[in-house]
């Protein structure tokens, strides 16, 4: 009988320090949001340097190509964030939604430019080779 009620004890004992560390680290809705729409704005910054560091070393026709590509990939990302976001619509956690969905799309181009800036000579599925 004792060794049930130690047993108890200690579960209670976790519980309640499960609940106060839970009660420590949760958010409000406005906070999350506020958090995505920081982790986007970073991100956002990294690509932007990334494109703008990429492009220096594209000629006239294939910054032309580039720049209508990025042109069409943001407004892909647009609509496809608008899109995931939907079944939360004019919801508290819409922002939230469509924020992370813009960071992730925005992370998936920032290692493409990655890669296409890192592409070496002989390597036939990049536009442009670095130079060096």
């Amino acid at each position: 009988m004792s060794a049930d009620v130690d047993l108890k004890r200690r579960i209670g004992m976790v519980l309640v320090v499960a609940l106060s560390f839970s009660a420590a680290v949760a958010q409000t809705q406005s906070e999350m949001n506020e958090g995505a729409s920081k982790s986007f704005k970073a991100v956002s910054l990294d690509l932007s340097k990334a494109i703008d560091s990429y492009r220096q070393d594209l000629p006239a026709g294939q910054l032309k190509l580039f720049d209508q590509s990025q042109r069409a990939w943001e407004e892909y990302r647009r609509s496809a964030c608008i899109f995931e976001s939907s079944g939360v619509n004019r919801g508290s956690a819409q922002p939230l939604i469509q924020r992370t969905c813009l960071t992730t799309l925005t992370r998936e181009r920032l290692r493409y430019i990655q890669r296409l800036s890192a592409c070496q000579e002989g390597d036939l599925s990049c536009p442009a080779w670095k130079k060096e």
